[in-house]
């Protein structure tokens, strides 16, 4: 909409509107439970949040944890959207917020929200394996933040081989009306994305939406392999430093970071909005 000086409206949050939403949905009830007393937090907790030892509880010690069977299943989800304190909730819609701008622009809003609700209980599976009996409820959605880090891993970093935009050279066979473009040969073979059919099956250019390179391929990147090792590192960063960030006896469920990153890295094409297509294919 035009303003007084002729110009349009720039958005406050230029976020999709599905990770607005998510990041809002997060907020709102992170700010429900701080106005409830603390017995009925509590058992908000207790039914919402992930604790591992739900699962293994011996019959005759009772259920340790309220809401049964239903709580069982809804709880690996649900644990995503609570947060332990303020810090906690902000640091985490942040770097959601961050990542989930390039994956849900990339995706469309039910393939990103689908990609969030299997990474929660794909990484709560770390912390279930490792600490099968670890009484402590989990909860934050850093688990599905790692998946968007293990995802971008697979596309955000081109292959070498791919040539800069100094050495393009024209192809005219691949350039239909006024929609001239210059693009490389080898370009078009390294990133077969680059065409995409158009209604009349003509292909078109697409140069923003990298493919994504089989596991091996990727690996093999060395961009790759120092993403990962930052990843590795920050992980221990935040073990060692979350005993005086967050006090009171929390830590950093670095379980669930590992099988989140790991999950996202291998299963993110699964879930993947670009279309990989060859012109013979066609």
């Amino acid at each position: 909409m035009p303003t007084l000086f002729g110009r349009d409206r720039e958005p406050i949050f230029n976020l999709p509107m599905v990770v607005m939403l998510s990041v809002a949905a997060m907020v709102v009830i992170h700010g429900i439970r701080m106005a409830l007393p603390e017995e009925t937090d509590d058992l908000i907790l207790g039914l919402f949040a992930f604790a591992p030892d739900r699962y293994f509880a011996r019959p005759e010690e009772g259920a340790p944890w309220p809401g049964g069977l239903a709580a069982d299943i809804w709880s690996p989800f649900t644990y995503a959207l609570l947060h332990n304190d303020l810090l906690h909730l902000i640091s985490n819609c942040t770097v959601f917020a961050a990542l989930g701008n390039v994956l849900a622009r990339r995706m469309t809003a039910l393939r990103f929200l689908l990609f969030c609700a299997v990474m929660a209980p794909v990484s709560a599976c770390g912390e279930l394996v490792i600490l099968a009996y670890q009484s402590a409820p989990v909860i934050g959605v850093s688990g599905v933040i790692c998946a968007m880090m293990g995802g971008l891993a697979r596309f955000a970093f081109p292959a070498p081989s791919i040539e800069d935009e100094a050495d393009i050279e024209p192809v005219e066979d691949l350039a239909y009306g006024s929609d001239r473009r210059r693009v490389s040969a080898r370009r078009i073979d390294a990133d077969p994305a680059l065409l995409e059919p158009e209604s009349g099956h003509r292909p078109v250019m697409r140069s923003s939406r990298p493919t994504i390179a089989p596991v091996i391929e990727t690996l093999r990147r060395p961009k790759v392999i120092q993403f990962i090792l930052a990843f590795a590192a920050m992980n221990i960063v935040l073990v060692i430093a979350a005993p005086a960030l967050v006090g009171g006896g929390a830590g950093v469920a670095w379980m669930v970071h590992v099988a989140g990153f790991g999950a996202g890295f291998l299963l993110f094409p699964w879930f993947d909005g670009v279309r990989v297509m060859r012109d013979a294919e066609r």
